[in-house]
């Protein structure tokens, strides 16, 4: 059987992005999301999905440690003079550090703020990934397997897509970004298959930034190999005025065109066709592959 997971990323960015999220998960064709607890608009994408979801949607935690403020008060080296995470650059320049101990400490307090957070809601969180997968690092990852066990999360995200399942003119600084996730996820792989969560079968996404069109979904989807499938999309409205602070490009006409490819009725011809089902992240009841297998 080939299962597909369209997760959303970003809830909570602004409520651009909330509106595109959400407005496909009404549609059925974002079967998941991953919430920013840190974003302007996280409690707002919080307090619909407490009163709207019946289980149609995964929720997942989108960990972040590279933009916005950070939930924890202990200032820490992940916070710059202002009190702001330090960007992506710098973000993830510092996590590339490994055996740091003080850098794993001041991770794992953010994380536990942040997921304590998610789980207040009385929401059940399925899965856990980070922005611009932070996660996987080497300096964050020992930190976020030893939360999410404890919290008894699944699944967590492998970001592992070596290379582009359909061809397409990508962009440069996109494909560079795509190489060095990929790097650090192969790194990862032997620490995510002991760790005792899973991961889907396959992942899609890192290089289709900006590109995803109904030409692109049909190849990808008569391509998809037996197994899960995570596919990442970052669908979203545009907001009205001009908009500051970390998150003011997350909703774009790039976003808006990543929704309506999914709400496209050729979306669902495309899935009948190839035979795969939409899906989120499977329950303890249902069958799952385990991580990295």
């Amino acid at each position: 059987m080939k299962r597909l997971i369209v997760n959303g990323d970003d809830l909570g960015a602004d409520m651009g992005r909330n509106r595109g999220i959400l407005e496909g998960v009404r549609a059925g064709v974002v079967t998941s999301v991953s919430v920013l607890a840190n974003g302007p608009a996280s409690q707002e994408a919080m307090q619909w999905i407490q009163k709207q979801n019946t289980g149609s949607v995964s929720v997942g935690l989108h960990f972040n440690i590279s933009e916005g403020r950070p939930l924890s008060s202990r200032p820490s080296r992940l916070v710059g003079s202002e009190g702001f995470f330090l960007g992506k650059e710098a973000c993830l320049k510092l996590l590339l550090q490994n055996e740091d101990r003080g850098l794993a400490e001041d991770v794992a307090l953010e994380l536990k703020a942040q997921l304590d957070w998610a789980l207040s809601w009385g929401v059940p969180i399925t899965h856990i990934d980070g922005h611009q997968h932070v996660h996987i690092f080497p300096a964050a990852l020992e930190p976020v397997l030893a939360c999410a066990r404890k919290a008894r999360i699944s699944w967590i995200r492998l970001p592992l897509e070596e290379k582009p399942l359909v061809e397409a003119i990508l962009d440069p600084g996109v494909a560079a970004e795509a190489r060095l996730f990929n790097k650090v996820a192969l790194e990862a792989l032997g620490k995510l298959r002991g760790s005792g969560l899973r991961t889907p079968d396959f992942f899609c996404g890192l290089y289709y930034k900006g590109l995803l069109s109904l030409r692109l979904l049909d190849e990808m989807l008569g391509k998809l190999p037996q197994g899960i499938t995570e596919l990442m999309v970052h669908p979203g409205r545009m907001e009205k005025g001009t908009q500051e602070g970390p998150f003011s490009s997350f909703s774009s006409r790039d976003r808006e065109r990543e929704l309506e490819v999914l709400l496209d009725p050729e979306f669902r011809v495309m899935l009948k066709k190839y035979e795969v089902r939409l899906s989120g992240f499977p329950t303890e009841e249902q069958p799952a592959s385990s991580c990295g297998s």
